[in-house]
């Protein structure tokens, strides 16, 4: 009985190290409805448009890890990547990210939702 408890025991301690050690096992794509303080401001004067897309996580357990983008089209999604605040050492909630809209570019969303947040006037 005591070798299946240190054995359990050994398993166990191993199995929370691997988790802690790579951020990447917590990673969650951060969402505009949980996002604070969000906003899209338009960078003035740039050719080709640019704007910048900013905000703080509503977790507060959590904090970006990355920020990535995907096209679909016309359409850009923006996907802010979170980890365990704990394990990315030096990270926060907060992100700014600045973008240049190319001209194929008519519609830009945010996270998986897919949320509307920018689209080109004609």
């Amino acid at each position: 009985m005591r070798k299946f408890l240190s054995a359990n025991l050994i398993f166990t301690v191993f199995a929370i190290g691997l988790v802690f050690s790579s951020g990447e096992s917590f990673a969650m794509i951060l969402e505009h409805e949980d996002v604070l303080q969000f906003k899209v401001q338009p960078l003035p004067d740039q050719v080709p448009k640019q704007i910048k897309v900013s905000g703080l996580s509503g977790h507060s357990a959590l904090s970006v890890s990355k920020i990535t983008t995907e096209m679909n089209g016309s359409v850009l999604i923006i996907y802010v990547h979170l980890t365990l605040a704990a394990i990315s050492g030096g990270t926060s909630g907060r992100f700014e990210y600045e973008l240049t809209i190319p001209e194929s570019i008519n519609e830009i969303q945010f996270g998986k939702k897919k949320v509307s947040i920018w689209k080109r006037t004609p």
